[in-house]
């Protein structure tokens, strides 16, 4: 006896749609193993719509784009101005595919991946060329105008008071904004950057004082 084949929907099709291979770098957001292909569709629209994403208003998204699809623009239309979104109920299924497959955690997973995609866009494109934007050049910049100051407070030291002191004023404002910036630096051992930079002042000193002694 022959079995009866009994008619299967479109619906029903991709419901029983399948991942065939099974893929460990599959990403959070992308379409899951033994996830059914509607479900994913809708998800995808849950993701779409950012910070404003809930049920309700990806089930007025999917109704809006099969409205559209229809051709039915002056629906589509009306809808919109009825602020359609609060009569739109969640059935059951909806709630039960949303945390079975959990929409929220992967839409916020893809939320994570896009600022990680555009911080790094800003960084390779823009921030490259922004010399001041970076930890260390301002640490060199501010460094230099310390060794400005220095020049200025020697070569006037017995000549005007007055701006000896503001020179040395600034530079005690400078050198606090030097200890900021390589406290915010994240990865530097300040103890041991402190070290290193006390052996070579100890040496810049012995040969200061070697050479007066030869003049």
């Amino acid at each position: 006896m022959t079995a009866k084949i009994l008619p299967v929907s479109r619906d029903q099709a991709q419901e029983n749609t399948q991942i065939t291979a099974p893929n460990e770098d599959v990403k959070p957001w992308q379409r899951q193993k033994n996830e059914p292909a509607r479900w994913f569709l809708r998800y995808r629209i849950y993701q779409g719509l950012g910070a404003k994403r809930s049920l309700r208003a990806t089930i007025a998204a999917e109704q809006d784009q099969d409205q559209a699809a229809k051709g039915d623009e002056r629906q589509r239309a009306e809808g919109a101005k009825r602020g359609h979104l609060s009569n739109v109920s969640v059935p059951g299924a909806w709630s039960r595919a949303a945390k079975l497959w959990r929409w929220q955690e992967r839409a916020e997973a893809w939320d994570m991946d896009v600022q990680k995609r555009r911080a790094s866009h800003f960084q390779n494109t823009i921030l490259g060329s922004c010399e001041y934007a970076s930890t260390p050049y301002r640490i060199f910049e501010l460094n230099k105008m310390v060794d400005i100051l220095d020049q200025y407070i020697i070569s006037n030291a017995g000549t005007d008071a007055h701006f000896v002191l503001a020179c040395m004023r600034q530079q005690q404002a400078l050198l606090k904004d030097i200890a900021a910036e390589m406290r915010a630096y994240p990865g530097v051992d300040m103890e041991k950057l402190d070290a290193q930079i006390a052996v070579h002042l100890l040496e810049e000193r012995e040969k200061k004082q070697a050479r007066e002694r030869n003049k």
